[in-house]
């Protein structure tokens, strides 16, 4: 007749529940921050990349600058 006490979970299972709730938050935040890992370590890689590009291009004009001023000009 106690509907008070029908409505509750059993105090045994709130516990555990907690914690399933709190290994579902670790686990979304490891995940999140393997993401932003990811992501830094792409732009750095992109940057390097570009970096190298650009070092390049400036050793092939200071090789043969008149090519490449001819090359812009044209």
């Amino acid at each position: 007749m106690n509907r008070r006490r029908s409505a509750e979970p059993p105090a045994s299972t709130r516990p555990r529940a907690h914690a399933r709730e709190l290994v579902i938050h670790e686990r979304a935040a490891r995940e999140r921050i393997a993401r932003e890992r990811v992501t830094r370590e792409r732009g750095a890689h992109e940057r390097v990349a570009r970096e190298r590009i650009a070092r390049e291009r400036v050793a092939r004009e200071h090789a043969a600058p008149e090519s490449a001023v001819r090359e812009r000009a044209v």
